[in-house]
């Protein structure tokens, strides 16, 4: 999605919430079809379609064949607000979402070095000794894709390893929105990689020693160290 396309998907989702707070659209409303609003917005169908799937997945709109689109929450402040990946790029954007890793993360290595059983931590181990090896390779076209990709599956293992697989499902989606400032870090701090991979390391080795404590301040370290967020518990 082009990030000109995603502006104007959130000034629908601003405009539709202006409406709604102005009394103007209340819940079993029915919007106007796509010509219709594309028209009144100004804007073009392939942009309306995008605000009007923002909204769908908010909880604020249903759209149904035969039915149309449909106002089912009148109130913005119980719509589930997702950011985008290009949201995730503004800096107020990034420090909440590297809050949310440190209270995620240093919970379900927690529950992980309680919890993981053989067959996972031999995966995780697997995946250390993998990165390991990429460290090497750095220099090679797709290199530090592939490196940040093996870091991503490291922290994704540890997740669904915890024994909590609605925490685990969270964390999924949030790790969906770093991959690209992940590898901008890789690339402009050539330090990064080897002392990511000596982190994963110390954790690998608290966690396989069952030691939750060590290992939840260990996580916490590495992703403070690695985003430069400014975490207050």
């Amino acid at each position: 999605m082009a990030i000109e396309k995603v502006k104007i998907a959130n000034l629908v989702v601003e405009d539709f919430e202006k409406r709604i707070r102005k009394g103007e659209l209340k819940k079993g409303d029915k919007l106007p079809n796509e010509n219709e609003l594309a028209k009144i917005l100004n804007i073009s169908r392939l942009s309306l379609r995008e605000g009007l799937q923002l909204l769908k997945s908010m909880g604020a709109i249903s759209q149904r064949p035969k039915v149309g689109t449909v106002v089912i929450c009148d109130n913005p402040d119980l719509w589930v607000r997702i950011p985008s990946i290009n949201d995730t790029m503004d800096e107020g954007m990034l420090n909440q979402l590297n809050e949310a890793r440190v209270l995620l993360e240093t919970y379900m290595v927690r529950l992980y070095a309680a919890n993981a059983s053989f067959y996972s931590l031999q995966s995780l181990k697997g995946k250390l000794t993998q990165q390991t090896a990429l460290i090497s390779e750095l220099e090679k076209q797709d290199a530090f894709e592939n490196f940040v990709d093996c870091d991503m599956d490291f922290h994704l293992i540890i997740a669904n390893g915890s024994g909590n697989t609605y925490l685990a499902k969270v964390f999924s989606s949030v790790l969906q929105n770093i991959r690209e400032f992940a590898i901008t870090t890789f690339r402009t701090h050539q330090e990064s990689p080897a002392h990511a991979v000596e982190m994963h390391r110390k954790i690998y080795d608290a966690v396989a020693a069952k030691d939750g404590d060590l290992a939840s301040d260990l996580m916490k370290q590495h992703i403070v160290e690695a985003t430069n967020v400014n975490f207050q518990a």
